[in-house]
């Protein structure tokens, strides 16, 4: 055997070896540690990279999953069940604010359609951005109004069993418990 410095050639090439291993050990370390500090920073915009895909991609999901439809015309109750269906919904597909007023929108027809294409430039000029708090608010204040607000508070604080059965009255106490105060 020839030696090379003091090793033998097979030390030599397990010494190059060992230094290559080495060297993917660090890379793998640094770049681990890129990916963490990517991880911890907030995501900027509305869909932080995804963009129009992401939006895209909510918008073929959406309506498979059935959101109800709102047109205005029904019971005050409609508007609440109409907001807590898509926020199930939203809850599924992982959504944010932006994205979920976009959706909400698409699922106002008729009278309500019409509310929010006439309110919202007064309610939310240009350039501010409509969170899914805002529309919230402003879609109760136009279809669940303190007034019916309290209709409900007061049907709750007067419910009584009657000749309803165990199951009629603890439905319609559930029913009304979330507008107690």
């Amino acid at each position: 055997m020839r030696s090379t410095g003091g090793l033998s050639s097979s030390e030599g090439m397990n010494a190059g070896a060992n230094n290559r291993i080495d060297e993917v050990l660090q890379a793998l370390a640094h770049l681990g540690a890129v990916l963490g500090d990517q991880a911890q920073q907030p995501q900027v915009g509305a869909n932080a990279g995804g963009g129009d895909r992401h939006l895209q991609r909510l918008v073929e999901q959406f309506p498979k999953l059935k959101p109800l439809k709102f047109t205005g015309l029904r019971e005050p109750e409609e508007a609440e069940k109409l907001i807590k269906s898509m926020e199930k919904i939203f809850r599924l597909v992982n959504c944010n604010d932006v994205d979920r007023v976009a959706l909400a929108k698409y699922q106002l027809e008729d009278n309500a359609r019409h509310w929010w294409n006439a309110s919202k430039e007064i309610v939310f000029p240009n350039g501010i951005e409509v969170t899914w708090e805002d529309f919230v608010n402003a879609f109760y204040g136009q279809y669940f109004s303190d007034c019916v607000r309290d209709q409900k508070i007061a049907e709750f604080m007067n419910l009584i069993q009657s000749d309803k059965t165990v199951d009629q009255y603890e439905e319609k106490f559930f029913e009304l418990s979330k507008f107690a105060p």
